[in-house]
């Protein structure tokens, strides 16, 4: 799955980071592919930053929960 993705970005974009087999990286974005053949889409450089300009360096992270049913309704079609 990260080869197609690496060589559609390569094709298009030239200058691509592979950390290893399962991470890709490209302007910031980290593409992780895991265990079940998903993959997870980070920015961890922007995250970072926006920790340090908030002075959020020593919160405290918890878990939150989060659907994995919910369904888009087309509610943001309009936009007018």
């Amino acid at each position: 799955m990260l080869v197609k993705l690496y060589n559609v970005f390569a094709s298009h974009y030239k200058e691509i980071t592979r950390k290893s087999n399962d991470v890709l990286t490209y302007l910031g974005i980290t593409v992780t592919k895991i265990d079940d053949n998903s993959i997870t889409i980070t920015q961890p450089t922007l995250v970072k930053k926006i920790i340090d300009a908030a002075n959020l360096n020593k919160c405290n992270g918890i878990s939150t929960t989060m659907s994995t049913t919910q369904t888009y309704h087309g509610k943001f079609n309009d936009i007018s």
